[in-house]
């Protein structure tokens, strides 16, 4: 099942078995031969940055809120990054695991990430999303009759999303600082224009689903 403390215990587990740390192996393994250098993961990182400031909806109105520290489940999703250090990871995986000729992930780990691992669901009401399930740290999904591969994030202020459209040579990532799904809008609408297809109404669409959540939580809170 998608479960975060199981991340964080592969990441501990890296750290015994190399007899370092899992933030270690990361720099060494991946974040240096890609050359993302403004990324980062621990809470003092990014307050160290000029980094986008976190903001939640706050009794109705749009806030500042503090920092979350994810300091100790760090491989579940304490990584702080930028545009263009994540559009280095996205054509890293677009060109199958290799950068300037050096392989750094085996062609059957990638398989397994994008491969489906466990059933989520065929999409609802949505016709335009099918056969969705859970790969090894990746959601994959038929999109209007295309192989998708994509993840959000989520914390205390911020938003993201990150797609990859592997055989059809694309890639993207959203980030924002609030807690919107404007990351989500943002993404289908680029896909269906660069691919050419039929627009949909993906921002009035969000903002409902939005509305409908909110309204959720403050039922549960009464």
């Amino acid at each position: 099942q998608y479960q975060n403390l199981m991340y964080m215990t592969a990441g501990y587990l890296v750290g015994r078995l190399t007899d370092s740390s899992w933030e270690e192996q990361l720099h060494k393994r991946i974040l240096e031969p890609l050359g993302m250098a403004s990324t980062s993961c621990c809470l003092a990182g990014l307050e160290s940055s000029f980094s986008a400031e976190p903001h939640e909806r706050v009794r109705g109105r749009i806030a500042r809120v503090p920092y979350r520290c994810l300091d100790a489940v760090a491989p579940a999703g304490a990584i702080n990054s930028s545009v263009s250090d994540m559009l280095r990871w996205l054509r890293f995986h677009l060109a199958g695991g290799v950068v300037d000729g050096k392989r750094l992930i085996s062609k059957r780990a990638l398989g397994l990430m994008y491969a489906p691992q466990m059933s989520v669901g065929d999409g609802g009401e949505d016709a335009d999303f099918h056969l969705e399930s859970y790969g090894l740290g990746w959601t994959v999904i038929s999109y209007r009759g295309r192989r998708l591969v994509t993840h959000s994030g989520g914390i205390d202020g911020y938003r993201c999303r990150a797609v990859l459209l592997p055989d059809d040579g694309l890639a993207g990532v959203v980030l924002t600082n609030s807690a919107t799904s404007l990351p989500n809008a943002l993404t289908y609408e680029a896909i269906d224009r660069l691919l050419g297809l039929d627009p949909r109404p993906w921002s009035r669409r969000f903002k409902a689903t939005e509305k409908r959540d909110r309204q959720a939580t403050q039922n549960r809170r009464r």
